[in-house]
């Protein structure tokens, strides 16, 4: 079996998740074992033109000869090139919207990513809430088990010890009511004169 149909096939079970390492790492081994071995690496030098020696084998295949001519990039223009006169702006809104649309190639491949992203942090999450219920789980248990083992006790206040007798009670009203008590009003002199007489 091939690396490549190897990799479809992980990639399928796993609903197009990015590969891991380890996983790579199998897949590449088991492959390897399989594929590589003395008769492949005989060809690949032959085709390759290094043993035995012969350049010309390589520089007369059909994709070295009739290499295309790779034509000049197009000038670079502006996104953001001002309109100079006003039936220039139509034209530069159909360029604009038609440089900043995504294909749909683009937009499957941020929606691709985007639910990568969305998927690792599930996973993330998930990780988290089972640890914590993991702690969770423990804790309980460690607060059943010391509740069976020994009864908790109530740890009772001394009675009436903030009450105190009936006679501190009143000698405390009696001062508050000396410390407070209106003044007697003094008498005015005409009632004084009157009193007299």
């Amino acid at each position: 079996m091939r690396y490549r149909s190897k990799l479809k096939a992980l990639q399928h079970s796993s609903d197009g998740a990015l590969t891991k390492k380890k996983d790579f790492l199998k897949i590449y081994h088991e492959v390897r074992r399989k594929n590589i071995n003395t008769k492949s690496m005989h060809k690949c030098f032959e085709t390759a033109g290094l043993a035995p020696w012969n350049p010309e084998s390589v520089i007369s295949r059909d994709e070295v000869r009739k290499r295309p001519i790779t034509p000049p990039p197009p000038p670079i223009q502006s996104l953001f090139n001002t309109p100079q006169h006003s039936h220039q702006v139509p034209q530069y809104l159909e360029d604009l919207s038609a440089r900043t649309a995504l294909s749909v190639e683009d937009q499957n491949h941020r929606l691709k990513r985007a639910c990568r992203k969305a998927n690792k942090a599930f996973e993330s999450q998930a990780i988290d809430l089972a640890k914590l219920q993991l702690e969770l789980k423990s804790k309980n248990k460690t607060i059943a088990d010391l509740v069976s083992e020994k009864q908790l006790m109530r740890v009772q206040a001394p009675r009436f010890k903030h009450l105190v007798d009936q006679k501190t009670i009143g000698a405390a009203q009696e001062r508050y009511r000396l410390a407070n008590a209106p003044a007697k009003p003094r008498a005015a002199p005409r009632q004084r004169d009157k009193m007299r007489a």
